[in-house]
């Protein structure tokens, strides 16, 4: 496993000025208020600011419009907004901005990257939206603040935390193809601590839009997701945050080749990933905050031939990433904010 690291600085001074910490509401970043004015995003800085406040221009989907779309993953969201283009191939739905390719778009989930590329895109279509609370986008470079693959531009999706004492929710949807979508979520909230805890079963049946031959245009599907966040005050100055995923999807279908042959077509995906963020408050306007985080993926892609075995194939696609990072925020006053970094990619 190679490794590569950085030290990444940004300082941001503004003449109308910068919102001082002990302004900015004591929220969780996955949380957008009510209320437009109090909106938080971390993507262009990485640190929690207001939108309105922002040096980066982050354009935000809300959770009630994540709603109102219908989209049942991040593909079909995204496929709706101006300047980014979803397309499907062999690596699954992937994402372009801007006319560059998808290599170049960095795509996150609370800040981490999404582990298991292949062929050097991400599938958004593995990503489920029942958890995401809001999706930012920085279109443009940022390979200051996350590297070379950030030179398209950057989406974050922000999970949901706890926000109720006590409270379960069931959702169940059926469609065409035999579509059925189940999700069931779970959260608890203290005074000091919140749990929030998901699953999701998702199943549908091949299409063909060419009935004469026996290929299939779509593929069928069946997968289950479970994940987990958790937050805890430990202290006035010690704050911890965690988060841990799993998600299994298997695809079947059917390939048409040359001289007549036909292969049963099946994709296998794993993909478990994990957090802890600790963070401490060194001052009234210094924080620093630290991320551990790790993740794996698998594929097995398998193509058989019927009747014969001359061109069976199997494709095997293993990924894992850790990463260790830290971030030292300061206010220093007079509408300066200062940010200073560091992280190792694995």
């Amino acid at each position: 496993m190679s490794g590569r690291g950085w030290l990444c600085a940004l300082l941001c001074m503004g003449l109308s000025g910068v919102a001082g910490a002990e302004d900015i509401p004591s929220v969780d970043a996955g949380v957008a208020e009510e209320a437009p004015a109090l909106q938080t995003v971390v993507t262009g800085s990485r640190r929690q600011e207001r939108l309105q406040e922002t040096p980066v221009a982050t354009e935000v989907i809300t959770r009630a419009e994540i709603i109102a779309s219908g989209a049942r993953d991040a593909s079909e969201l995204l496929s709706t907004r101006p300047g980014l283009v979803v397309q499907q191939g062999f690596s699954g739905a992937t994402l372009s901005v801007q006319g560059l390719a998808p290599e170049y778009v960095l795509v996150l989930v609370d800040g981490e990257r999404v582990t298991g590329k292949v062929d050097g895109d991400v599938d958004l279509s593995r990503l489920s939206l029942e958890d995401i609370e809001q999706v930012e986008i920085v279109k443009g470079p940022s390979s200051v603040m996350y590297g070379s693959d950030a030179v398209a531009g950057v989406v974050n999706f922000i999970t949901r935390r706890a926000q109720r004492t006590l409270g379960a929710d069931l959702k169940a949807a059926y469609g065409t193809l035999g579509r059925l979508d189940l999700d069931a979520t779970g959260e608890t909230r203290g005074d000091a601590w919140g749990l929030r805890l998901s699953a999701g079963l998702q199943r549908r049946s091949s299409y063909d839009l060419n009935p004469t031959d026996l290929g299939t245009t779509g593929s069928s599907l069946e997968g289950h997701d479970v994940s987990a966040r958790g937050d805890w005050r430990a202290s006035e100055t010690l704050t911890l945050e965690g988060t841990a995923s799993f998600s299994h999807r298997l695809q079947r279908g059917v390939d048409l080749g040359a001289g007549n042959a036909v292969f049963d077509r099946a994709t296998r995906d794993d993909t478990f990933a994990s957090r802890l963020s600790p963070s401490w408050r060194l001052g009234e306007k210094v924080t620093l905050r630290t991320d551990v985080s790790y993740g794996h993926y698998e594929r097995r892609y398998l193509r058989d031939q019927r009747n014969a075995s001359a061109l069976d194939s199997v494709e095997d696609t293993r990924d894992q990433q850790a990463r260790v990072g830290a971030q030292v925020d300061a206010r220093p006053g007079g509408g300066h904010a200062l940010g200073v970094g560091t992280e190792y990619l694995g």
